[in-house]
């Protein structure tokens, strides 16, 4: 007699049961020692049981980063939402950032620390979508910035120092290799007061000549 054909909501749990196994599993181990058998024992099923749901480990390594780059994308949406316009909005985007950094310590070492070193690579890789979105959503907060007529510079050039700078400092606070005798969250208020006094263009004041 056959195995009974699982219900979607039975798929879906599982599949996010082992891609939270994965994604610990990805960040102790790195991508090369990650390993179907040492997932199978996490979720405490046969090695063979992820290939149910996954062609092999490169398939499981999307999903993983694919999810966490929509976690992340979710993050700056809050953002998003709380300021759209202005300096306030690029500060938001930042605080998201940082937020998400913090609270999802594996999925940060995942998303920008492992690379897949298999021989063959799909063309178009799942999460590339998300991550596309991340960029565009940081992005967004400089161009309306500088519409407003209150950057100086190119927004694409300074949105992605912002995030090169903001993403130095966390990856150095999550590895516990901020040396400087200064708090994370004083580093981080130090690369938002920064942009802001080097690229902020102050608003003319009523009546004043263009």
């Amino acid at each position: 007699m056959g195995r009974p054909a699982l219900h979607p909501d039975e798929i879906h749990e599982f599949r996010e049961r082992l891609c939270d196994a994965a994604l610990r599993l990805f960040a102790e181990r790195g991508y090369a020692g990650f390993t179907l058998r040492a997932l199978g024992s996490e979720l405490d099923c046969s090695p063979a049981t992820p290939y149910r749901y996954f062609r092999n480990k490169a398939d499981i390594f999307e999903a993983v980063c694919a999810r966490a780059f929509e976690d992340l994308c979710a993050a700056q949406e809050v953002g998003r939402s709380e300021a759209l316009g202005g300096w306030e909005g690029i500060r938001a985007q930042g605080r998201s950032y940082v937020a998400f950094a913090r609270s999802h310590p594996h999925a940060y070492r995942v998303m920008f620390d492992l690379r897949k070193d298999d021989r063959q690579e799909r063309t178009v890789e799942l999460y590339l979508e998300p991550v596309a979105r991340s960029w565009e959503m940081l992005l967004e907060a400089f161009e309306l910035t500088g519409r407003a007529g209150r950057l100086d510079g190119d927004p694409k050039r300074l949105a992605f120092s912002f995030w090169a700078s903001l993403h130095g400092v966390m990856s150095l606070e999550l590895s516990g290799r901020i040396f400087a005798e200064l708090p994370p969250d004083q580093l981080v208020a130090d690369v938002f007061d920064r942009f802001e006094r080097a690229y902020r263009i102050e608003p003319r004041a009523t009546g004043e000549p263009s």
